[in-house]
Protein backbone atom coordinates (compact mmCIF):
# COMPACT_ATOMS: atom_id res chain seq x y z
CA UNK A 1 0.00 0.00 0.00
CA UNK A 2 1.43 3.48 -0.83
CA UNK A 3 1.42 6.18 1.73
CA UNK A 4 -0.76 9.13 1.31
CA UNK A 5 1.90 11.36 1.17
CA UNK A 6 3.88 9.24 -1.48
CA UNK A 7 0.21 9.17 -3.52
CA UNK A 8 -0.26 12.74 -3.86
CA UNK A 9 3.78 12.78 -4.79
CA UNK A 10 3.16 10.35 -8.05
CA UNK A 11 -0.12 12.20 -8.51
CA UNK A 12 1.81 15.38 -9.30
CA UNK A 13 4.35 13.44 -11.60
CA UNK A 14 1.04 12.23 -13.80
CA UNK A 15 0.38 15.73 -14.34
CA UNK A 16 4.02 17.15 -14.64
CA UNK A 17 4.04 14.15 -17.55
CA UNK A 18 1.16 15.01 -18.94
CA UNK A 19 1.21 18.65 -19.37
CA UNK A 20 5.08 17.91 -20.89
CA UNK A 21 3.01 15.32 -23.60
CA UNK A 22 0.76 18.40 -24.50
CA UNK A 23 3.69 21.35 -24.47
CA UNK A 24 5.82 18.70 -26.76
CA UNK A 25 2.44 17.71 -28.95
CA UNK A 26 2.21 22.17 -29.17
CA UNK A 27 5.78 22.23 -30.12
CA UNK A 28 5.66 19.31 -32.80
CA UNK A 29 2.39 21.21 -34.14
CA UNK A 30 4.40 24.29 -34.03
CA UNK A 31 7.63 22.68 -36.30
CA UNK A 32 5.05 21.08 -38.68
CA UNK A 33 3.52 24.90 -39.46
CA UNK A 34 7.05 25.37 -39.85
CA UNK A 35 7.00 22.86 -42.45
CA UNK A 36 10.05 21.31 -39.87
CA UNK A 37 9.12 17.47 -39.94
CA UNK A 38 12.10 16.53 -38.73
CA UNK A 39 12.01 18.61 -35.68
CA UNK A 40 8.54 17.67 -35.32
CA UNK A 41 8.91 14.06 -35.85
CA UNK A 42 11.85 14.15 -32.42
CA UNK A 43 9.38 16.06 -30.34
CA UNK A 44 6.34 13.91 -31.38
CA UNK A 45 8.68 11.01 -29.90
CA UNK A 46 9.21 13.29 -27.07
CA UNK A 47 5.47 13.36 -26.53
CA UNK A 48 5.01 9.93 -27.04
CA UNK A 49 7.24 9.36 -24.54
CA UNK A 50 5.88 11.87 -21.68
CA UNK A 51 2.30 9.81 -22.27
CA UNK A 52 4.24 6.49 -21.27
CA UNK A 53 5.79 8.03 -18.78
CA UNK A 54 2.03 9.11 -17.11
CA UNK A 55 1.14 5.71 -17.83
CA UNK A 56 3.72 3.77 -15.75
CA UNK A 57 3.37 6.38 -12.74
CA UNK A 58 -0.72 5.28 -13.49
CA UNK A 59 0.41 2.03 -13.17
CA UNK A 60 2.62 2.18 -10.10
CA UNK A 61 0.07 4.05 -8.22
CA UNK A 62 -2.74 1.15 -8.95
CA UNK A 63 -0.22 -1.38 -8.59
CA UNK A 64 0.26 -0.33 -4.64
CA UNK A 65 -2.93 0.33 -3.99
CA UNK A 66 -3.26 3.81 -4.70
CA UNK A 67 -5.13 6.24 -7.08
CA UNK A 68 -4.49 8.26 -9.76
CA UNK A 69 -6.21 11.44 -10.45
CA UNK A 70 -6.03 12.28 -14.41
CA UNK A 71 -5.88 16.37 -14.02
CA UNK A 72 -7.40 19.47 -16.18
CA UNK A 73 -4.41 20.56 -18.03
CA UNK A 74 -3.85 24.15 -18.69
CA UNK A 75 -4.14 25.53 -22.53
CA UNK A 76 -0.42 24.83 -24.71
CA UNK A 77 0.61 28.24 -26.67
CA UNK A 78 0.76 27.92 -30.37
CA UNK A 79 3.66 29.94 -31.10
CA UNK A 80 7.60 29.09 -30.21
CA UNK A 81 9.01 31.90 -31.89
CA UNK A 82 12.42 30.59 -33.82
CA UNK A 83 13.32 27.32 -33.90
CA UNK A 84 16.53 27.88 -31.82
CA UNK A 85 13.42 29.75 -29.05
CA UNK A 86 11.40 26.47 -29.55
CA UNK A 87 13.92 24.31 -28.47
CA UNK A 88 14.95 26.31 -25.59
CA UNK A 89 11.66 26.08 -24.68
CA UNK A 90 11.71 22.14 -24.79
CA UNK A 91 15.28 22.58 -22.74
CA UNK A 92 13.61 24.65 -20.14
CA UNK A 93 11.06 22.09 -19.65
CA UNK A 94 13.62 19.13 -19.27
CA UNK A 95 14.99 21.50 -16.43
CA UNK A 96 11.64 21.86 -14.96
CA UNK A 97 10.86 18.02 -15.47
CA UNK A 98 14.23 17.05 -14.03
CA UNK A 99 13.47 19.53 -10.96
CA UNK A 100 10.14 18.22 -9.99
CA UNK A 101 11.20 14.09 -10.44
CA UNK A 102 14.44 15.33 -7.52
CA UNK A 103 11.30 16.78 -5.43
CA UNK A 104 9.56 13.28 -5.58
CA UNK A 105 12.91 11.08 -5.35
CA UNK A 106 13.50 13.55 -2.40
CA UNK A 107 10.34 12.33 -1.03
CA UNK A 108 10.53 9.19 -1.28
CA UNK A 109 13.80 8.82 0.35
CA UNK A 110 12.49 10.59 3.40
CA UNK A 111 9.25 8.27 3.02
CA UNK A 112 11.65 5.24 3.10
CA UNK A 113 9.47 4.21 0.07
CA UNK A 114 11.79 2.22 -1.84
CA UNK A 115 9.72 1.20 -4.96
CA UNK A 116 9.19 4.22 -5.67
CA UNK A 117 12.66 5.63 -4.97
CA UNK A 118 13.40 2.95 -8.01
CA UNK A 119 10.65 4.21 -10.31
CA UNK A 120 11.85 7.67 -9.87
CA UNK A 121 15.42 7.00 -10.07
CA UNK A 122 14.99 5.32 -13.25
CA UNK A 123 12.99 8.73 -14.29
CA UNK A 124 15.82 10.74 -13.29
CA UNK A 125 18.40 8.90 -15.01
CA UNK A 126 16.65 9.22 -18.09
CA UNK A 127 16.29 12.60 -17.71
CA UNK A 128 19.99 13.09 -17.73
CA UNK A 129 19.98 12.25 -21.47
CA UNK A 130 16.81 14.06 -22.25
CA UNK A 131 18.83 17.69 -21.12
CA UNK A 132 21.82 16.65 -22.68
CA UNK A 133 19.92 15.83 -25.90
CA UNK A 134 18.37 19.18 -26.11
CA UNK A 135 21.87 21.01 -25.35
CA UNK A 136 23.21 19.44 -28.32
CA UNK A 137 20.33 20.59 -30.88
CA UNK A 138 20.41 23.82 -29.05
CA UNK A 139 24.39 23.89 -29.94
CA UNK A 140 23.61 23.22 -33.51
CA UNK A 141 21.24 25.76 -34.24
CA UNK A 142 23.17 28.52 -32.36
CA UNK A 143 25.84 27.54 -34.97
CA UNK A 144 24.07 28.00 -37.77
CA UNK A 145 21.41 31.00 -36.51
CA UNK A 146 20.71 33.00 -39.41
CA UNK A 147 21.07 29.92 -41.92
CA UNK A 148 18.34 28.45 -43.38
CA UNK A 149 20.13 25.54 -44.79
CA UNK A 150 21.87 25.06 -41.37
CA UNK A 151 18.49 24.50 -40.11
CA UNK A 152 17.41 22.22 -43.09
CA UNK A 153 20.64 20.22 -42.69
CA UNK A 154 19.67 19.95 -38.47
CA UNK A 155 15.87 19.09 -39.36
CA UNK A 156 17.07 16.30 -41.72
CA UNK A 157 19.07 15.03 -39.38
CA UNK A 158 16.83 14.84 -36.25
CA UNK A 159 14.22 12.89 -38.74
CA UNK A 160 16.35 10.20 -39.35
CA UNK A 161 17.20 10.02 -34.89
CA UNK A 162 13.53 9.42 -33.93
CA UNK A 163 10.51 7.96 -35.32
CA UNK A 164 7.35 9.21 -32.93
CA UNK A 165 6.27 5.71 -31.25
CA UNK A 166 3.03 5.59 -30.14
CA UNK A 167 2.97 5.31 -26.26
CA UNK A 168 2.85 2.05 -24.43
Amino acid sequence: MISPTMQQIFNRQIQVDLNSAFLYLAIANYFDRLKLKGFSTWVMAQHNEELAHANLLIRHLLDRGGVPIIPALPQQPVDFGTPLQAWQAVLEHERYVTSTYQQAYDVALQQRDVQGQAILQNFLVEQVDEVAQSEDIIGKLKLVEGSPGGIFMIDRELAGKRQAQPPK
